[in-house]
């Protein structure tokens, strides 16, 4: 059932003739409602409706727990200084969440970068620990 409040948004966008359509929610009743008598909006057309998890200005969204994630790229393959940058370059982080530890792979990449080490040396097992810790 929505709420009271919810029932005046729409009624304000109704009067804007702006037509809301809900993708995706974490609140069962807006989930399955439909506005304005539409089977399914555009979006859920052309997208389709997640069943679990879903992204969000590319950061992932769990629904069930409503949690926002930042994707990490996993590590694999001999680490080299053109493979730190490549892996921070990769994390999208616009909240900061993961601020200290892509902190900790920039000072190693600096120091790195300190060293005048070429791109594609491999890293002495010390700054490889480092790196994946």
């Amino acid at each position: 059932m929505l709420k009271p409040e919810d029932i005046f948004r729409l009624q304000i966008f109704n009067e804007a003739t702006l037509t809301l359509h809900i993708w995706l929610s974490n609140t069962p009743e807006l989930a399955n409602t439909t506005i304005n008598n539409e089977e399914k909006s555009f979006a859920k057309q052309q997208l389709g409706t997640p069943k679990e998890d879903a992204s969000i200005l590319r950061l992932g969204w769990s629904k069930d727990k409503d949690e926002i994630k930042v994707i990490v790229p996993k590590c694999e393959g001999t680490t080299t200084k053109c493979g730190i940058r490549s892996k921070l370059a990769q994390i999208f982080d616009p909240l900061r969440r993961l601020s200290p530890r892509t902190l900790q792979g920039k000072l190693i990449y600096r120091e790195l970068c300190q060293k005048q080490l070429p791109w594609g040396t491999p890293l002495s097992n010390e700054q490889n620990n480092q790196w994946l810790t």
